[in-house]
């Protein structure tokens, strides 16, 4: 599930004026104000569950949906930033494991694929709103004379 923004020429061209670390900044802020559509719809289609006792943890109804967060993503190649929207610390990791099983499914359950629903629904709009966004904190730092 990736959203790959490129093509962008007059986004990049403004982004090299601008020094790496404050270019980088202004990517990761706008990535992750547009990601926030995607969690919300995430949340949205996320199964709420019944309150219960799991491998000795306390599992509350509506947990899974109070943990889908945004965070930074491991990053494959030099020089690109990663943002993803997912559950808890990750697929089957920390207390809401149990997330990943509704999302992928089990040999009992077909998977509901909740976060791949929410990825396909807003991905277009989270691509725009990003590029707004970038537009929008390019033309404040650079100042009124660099307009893109």
């Amino acid at each position: 599930m990736i959203v790959k923004i490129t093509g962008v020429k007059e986004i990049d061209r403004a982004l090299k004026e601008l020094e790496r670390v404050q270019a980088r900044k202004i990517i990761r802020r706008s990535m992750r104000t547009a990601l926030k559509e995607m969690q919300q719809k995430a949340v949205e289609l996320a199964p709420i569950g019944v309150s219960r006792m799991l491998r000795g943890v306390q599992h509350v109804a509506g947990e899974l949906r109070r943990n889908i967060k945004i965070r930074a993503a491991k990053i494959k190649r030099r020089g690109e930033i990663a943002l993803a929207v997912r559950i808890g610390e990750g697929d089957f990791k920390g207390e809401q494991f149990y997330g990943s099983f509704p999302e992928y499914g089990t040999k009992f359950q077909a998977g509901q694929h909740f976060l791949l629903r929410a990825f396909e629904a807003t991905k277009d709009s989270v691509r725009d709103r990003t590029n707004e966004l970038i537009r929008q904190d390019i033309n404040e730092t650079l100042g009124w004379w660099h307009k893109i």
